[in-house]
């Protein structure tokens, strides 16, 4: 399940809250049932991982600069088996789907909402930027 109040930018995915402003250690206590992993940290910023979250169906990355959260970026998770490195057309429609569901893609007061294509890297994910 994933929620998003459009006036407030506070996002709901499963039982991790996040918002606006959120700071690392309250992430860290909010998501205590799933493994956080540190990816990278550079000066100010740093980012962590949750893979496996709504039972399989997503994986979250978290980006934070200076332990505030800049964004988080949501991408299909391990219940779907599609090839690295390559954007497939089930892979697109799964996720406008998500992103649909939630208010498809918008800017707002608090940040935006947007369908992130990394052809490069063969990435596809919801990202979701605060200000």
């Amino acid at each position: 399940m994933i929620d998003l109040n459009f006036s407030t930018g506070v996002l709901q995915i499963d039982r991790i809250l996040l918002h606006p402003h959120k700071t690392l250690d309250s992430l860290k206590e909010s998501a205590n049932n799933y493994p956080l992993t540190h990816r990278l940290t550079n000066d100010f910023y740093s980012s962590y991982s949750i893979s496996n979250v709504c039972s399989g169906e997503f994986s979250l990355f978290f980006f934070f600069f200076k332990n505030e959260l800049n964004s988080v970026m949501i991408q299909l998770g391990q219940n779907y088996d599609f090839p690295p490195f390559e954007i497939s057309d089930e892979e697109k429609s799964i996720l406008r789907e998500v992103i649909s569901s939630i208010g498809g893609e918008n800017k707002y007061e608090w940040g935006s909402v947007e369908l992130s294509e990394d052809r490069k890297g063969g990435i596809l994910s919801i990202l979701i930027k605060y200000n």
